[in-house]
C-alpha cells in the first residue's frame, strides 16, 4: 500500500505533517514518578488488590469503577498540591466528565446489539439454527457453529466499530447453542470475542481507526486497507488454533 500511494503522489512516501515537538517534562524524580503512576493507577490499584487476596487470603472486592474513582480523587489532590490548591485545577476536571459522556455511544451499541439478538430469537432464528446443529452431530461439522458466529461477528463489528457490543449480547445464547451442536462453549466464545477485537482494528468507524486517522492526516480507509491482512490473517489463525485446542 505504500508502493502504490507513493506510485499515486509522485514518489513522495512521507505525509507533509507539522510534526510537533516533544514537551519537556520539567520536575524532580519524585514529581515524575507520580505523574507517570496517575494514569495507570487504576490497574496498578486493581493487581495490588488481586496480589494481597492471593497473598493473605483476604477478600478484597476493588471493582474497576471504584479504582478508576479512586485514582481520579489522587489526581485531584496530587494537582491540588502542585498548584497550591488553585481552585482551576477543580475546573479542569470537567475533561473526565466530558469522557464519560462520550462513552454513551458504546453503551448505545450494547443495546442496539441486545435489541438485535432479541429479534433474531424473536424471528425463530437462533431454534432454526439450533435445529439445524443438532441435525448435523456426528457428522464432521462441529466448526461450523463457530464459524458462523465468527462471522457474524465479524460482520456487526465491520458496521458498528464496537468489537464487544454483539459478544455481550449473545453470551446467553452460547451455552444453548453449544449443547445444541454438541460442543465445547469455549469453542464458541473464545473465536466470538476474539474475532471482535481483531476486526475492529479493520472497521472504518472504530474509534481507534478515526484516532489514528486523524492523527497521521489520512483518510481511515486507508488505514483499514493496511490493517487488513494482519487482522484477518490473525483471525484465520485464532480460529484454526482453537478449533485445534477446545472441539
Amino acid at each position: 500500500m505504500d508502493k502504490k500511494a507513493a506510485a499515486k503522489s509522485g514518489g513522495q512516501t512521507e505525509a507533509n505533517i507539522k510534526v510537533e515537538q516533544a514537551v519537556e517534562i520539567n520536575g524532580g524524580r519524585l514529581y515524575r514518578t507520580v505523574y507517570a503512576l496517575l494514569p495507570i493507577f487504576p490497574i496498578v490499584l486493581l493487581l495490588a488488590a488481586y496480589g494481597m487476596q492471593m497473598a493473605t487470603g483476604t477478600v478484597i472486592n476493588i471493582s474497576v469503577e471504584v479504582a478508576t474513582i479512586v485514582s481520579f480523587i489522587l489526581a485531584i489532590i496530587c494537582e491540588l498540591i502542585r498548584n497550591k490548591g488553585n481552585k482551576k485545577v477543580l475546573a479542569d476536571t470537567e475533561v473526565f466528565f466530558k469522557g464519560m459522556g462520550g462513552a454513551m455511544s458504546i453503551v448505545a451499541l450494547l443495546v442496539a446489539a441486545s435489541v438485535f439478538v432479541t429479534g433474531l430469537k424473536s424471528i425463530g432464528l437462533i431454534d432454526a439454527l439450533q435445529q439445524s446443529m443438532q441435525n448435523s452431530q456426528g457428522k464432521g461439522l462441529d466448526f461450523v457453529l463457530p464459524l458462523i458466529m465468527v462471522a457474524v461477528t465479524g460482520l456487526i463489528t465491520l458496521l458498528s466499530g464496537s468489537g464487544l457490543a454483539l459478544f455481550f449480547a449473545m453470551v446467553p445464547l452460547v451455552v444453548p447453542l453449544a449443547d445444541a451442536a454438541g460442543i465445547n462453549p469455549i469453542a464458541i466464545s473464545v473465536p466470538m470475542g476474539l474475532a471482535g477485537n481483531l476486526f475492529r482494528a479493520v472497521s472504518p468507524v472504530a474509534a481507534v481507526v478515526l484516532i489514528v486517522a486523524g492523527t497521521v492526516k489520512v483518510e481511515p480507509i486507508e488505514i483499514v486497507k493496511r490493517t487488513s491482512i494482519p487482522m484477518i490473517a490473525g483471525v484465520v489463525f485464532m480460529f484454526i488454533l482453537s478449533m485445534v485446542l477446545f472441539l
